[in-house]
């Protein structure tokens, strides 16, 4: 256990810096020595943009103060010169990597300005007078830009948020310049209007400027409890985007002698919300399924070094300590500077350097004066406990050794559900990837009756979308409806999904509480226009990266192993599994048995992030023969996860739990555990309903 004990203003140097220092220094040299054999194609706008700035934080260090791995400031200011040549190089105008359409973009722009600024005299003259020209044609362009609403599914914030450097970053350059203040207006609508709520539209009460908030907001991208959906449902990553702010809140800190009031308009509730999603270790729980990985961004480090900063939040500064830690002792662990190059083969160096930002930008903000020094308990004080979304349809039970979620807006999973239930220490338990169900079973077709996985794009793409890239002998299932709530210090959630043509109801809950989390699953065959062979419950998954395990200690009723990464069978092991001695899961009752195996997927995932995971998955299905054709109970059970050490200790305290089933799908459950005694009745079938007493 780390010691994170308090300490002072003074002493705060020696919590960031001996991190993000070395951690950004190696990552710096690595990218660079890759370049020497990159293509021009490499020489991204987002590779030039992140890479000069990284590279100009880093030559203001004193040589004394610099990691040896590093490169020294004559070299750090080449690159960074190479990087803006090459930015300037490219069109003003890029498209807009979801909607299409062209703009300039602040990585292209806004960055290489900064790092120009920052860099100074040490520049070629024509280079920084290029950077700059190129920026005040950038920033002329926004002021005719109207920032971009959307609320469901698909929210505008971060669109706005990536380009706020440009306006900003032009009242430094060109202080004197007669389109300042057209460029300071724009700067602020840009950002109310990024991270904004349908009520601030109709605010009149709230004043910047002295201008009414409701004259100045035209969007709405935030719902009412702070959520923000993106990529089809609830995701943390863009939760947390209003990270893009860092470097126009360092640029208005450091260059225009402070940063106005309406910086921060709405960071507090988003960050309320971000807060409860923070694990043990410092890294983000995905409630609603990820379609990066768990230790992208190198956790967010951007983000908490923001919110520290400006929110003077200790538990932000707590969430960054931890997050510079785990990053570097990752890049120890690879041997080569990088970031993730075992985890991530094949991650861009666009995205090594842009992720490398993230360490500079914790740098710029230290020592953070306003935020208090918070020790393990104290931080978890603040973000234990749960957090129930009405507006993006999931819940978060995050309090006590275990950690568990349902969400009926997954990510890339529109009209479907998501569920995860993790060691609230161990982020890396799962990756929550978007395109496989977790907590969710399975209908199977007949083999004569498997589909045909289509690309989205004439390119032949096929995207994250769940109903896209899931087994072609799987039958989706699309919501019908769900209820949630909380009971005491559990919150429950329960819901119906209904395939196109009607065939098979799957009716799917999850009850979570500090001691223990209930999973429970019904398929019901009523129609057969579909050739259904069979259901499978639960589809547990856990990830097997040899980047964090060396395997997966696994118990079972007949054994124990450890199972490290590679193709791995277990048919029987009986209703208790125990994985790492933290986490037991029971079959409680039902019609199935469980079946647990380890494989890879054929296809490598797409996107940025490991391509071709080992996933322990763990199931249940109903023994013998199928059911004949027509009305049929396919499959049915009631699954417990609890915290455990061993099998006969699981047992043990699941020895007061009762489960009754009644044919026409009412579920009564009588709990009582040491930390957990209550009653609950559900009905999941034709009709749904939920009582706890």
């Amino acid at each position: 256990m780390v010691d994170d004990t308090r300490r002072t203003t003074n002493d705060l140097q020696d919590d960031i810096t001996p991190l993000a220092l070395p951690l950004a220094e190696r990552s710096v040299a690595h990218v660079a020595r890759q370049l020497r054999t990159a293509s021009d194609a490499e020489w991204t706008p987002l590779l030039c943009g992140s890479l000069a700035v990284n590279c100009a934080t880093l030559a203001e260090r004193p040589d004394a103060a610099r990691d040896k791995a590093g490169l020294p400031r004559n070299e750090l200011v080449a690159l960074a010169a190479e990087c803006l040549r090459r930015a300037s190089q490219a069109s003003l105008h890029l498209p807009e990597m979801h909607d299409g359409t062209v703009r300039p973009n602040g990585y292209a722009v806004g960055y290489p300005a900064l790092a120009a600024r920052m860099l100074g005299d040490a520049l070629p003259g024509d280079v920084l007078r290029e950077t700059n020209r190129r920026l005040i044609e950038a920033a002329d362009w926004f002021l005719n830009w109207r920032p971009l609403s959307g609320l469901y599914y698909d929210t505008k914030a971060e669109e706005t948020a990536w380009e706020v450097v440009i306006p900003v970053m032009a009242q430094v350059v060109a202080p004197d310049h007669p389109r300042r203040r057209a460029w300071y207006e724009k700067a602020r609508e840009m950002v109310l209007n990024a991270y904004s709520r349908e009520c601030d539209a109709h605010d009149r009460a709230t004043r910047f400027d002295g201008i009414p908030l409701a004259d100045l907001v035209h969007t709405a991208n935030v719902f009412p409890d702070f959520t923000v959906q993106n990529h089809d449902g609830f995701n943390p990553c863009y939760q947390m985007c209003n990270n893009q702010y860092a470097a126009p809140w360092y640029a208005a800190k450091r260059f225009l002698g402070g940063v106005p009031e309406w910086f921060a308009w709405n960071w507090a509730g988003l960050h309320e919300v971000s807060k409860r999603l923070l694990l043990r270790d410092g890294r983000t729980l995905w409630p609603s399924a990820n379609d990066y990985w768990p230790q992208t961004h190198i956790g967010f480090a951007n983000y908490h070094a923001l919110m520290a900063e400006a929110l003077g939040c200790g538990v932000a500064l707590w969430a960054l300590r931890k997050s510079l830690r785990l990053a570097l002792d990752e890049q120890t662990r690879n041997g080569d500077g990088s970031l993730q190059s075992r985890r991530c083969p094949a991650l861009p160096l666009a995205w090594q350097a842009h992720f490398t930002t993230s360490a500079c930008i914790a740098l710029w903000f230290a020592p953070y004066a306003r935020a208090p020094r918070l020790t393990d308990e104290e931080a978890f004080a603040q973000t234990q406990g749960t957090l129930l979304s009405k507006d993006s349809d999931f819940i978060v039970q995050n309090r006590g050794p275990l950690a568990a979620a349902f969400s009926w807006t997954p990510v890339y999973g529109r009209g479907q559900a998501f569920g995860m239930v993790q060691p609230a220490d161990d982020s890396a338990w799962t990756e929550a990837w978007c395109s496989i169900p977790n907590l969710v079973g399975s209908v199977r077709l007949a083999p004569e009756d498997r589909r045909e996985i289509r690309p989205c794009s004439p390119d032949g793409y096929i995207s994250h979308y769940r109903v896209r890239t899931c087994d072609p002998g799987e039958l989706v299932g699309r919501r019908m409806d769900r209820l949630q709530g909380a009971h005491g210090e559990a919150v429950w959630s329960l819901g119906r999904l209904l395939d196109d043509q009607g065939d098979v109801l799957h009716v799917v809950g999850l009850i979570a509480s500090p001691a223990g989390v209930v999973h429970l699953e019904r398929f019901i065959r009523y129609g057969q226009k579909n050739k259904v062979l069979a259901a499978e419950t639960l589809n547990y998954h856990l990830v097997n990266a040899p980047e964090d395990r060396e395997g997966f200690l696994v118990e079972w009723t007949g054994g124990r192993a450890r199972v490290p990464a590679g193709d791995w069978r277990l048919p029987e092991p009986g209703d208790v599994l125990v994985f790492d001695e933290k986490l037991a899961l029971l079959r409680l009752a039902g019609n199935t048995a469980l079946r647990a195996a380890q494989a890879r997927p054929e296809r490598p995932r797409n996107g940025i992030g490991p391509k071709r995971p080992w996933r322990l998955r763990v199931w249940g299905e109903r023994p013998g023969p199928a059911p004949a054709p027509g009305y049929a109970l396919l499959a049915e059970q009631v699954t417990l996860f609890l915290p455990a050490r061993s099998v006969a200790q699981a047992r043990e305290r699941a020895g007061n739990v009762r489960v009754e089933l009644s044919p026409l799908g009412v579920i009564c459950l009588r709990l009582a555990l040491p930390d957990w005694r209550a009653e609950y009745r559900l009905e999941c079938g034709a009709r749904l309903s939920f009582t706890a007493s």
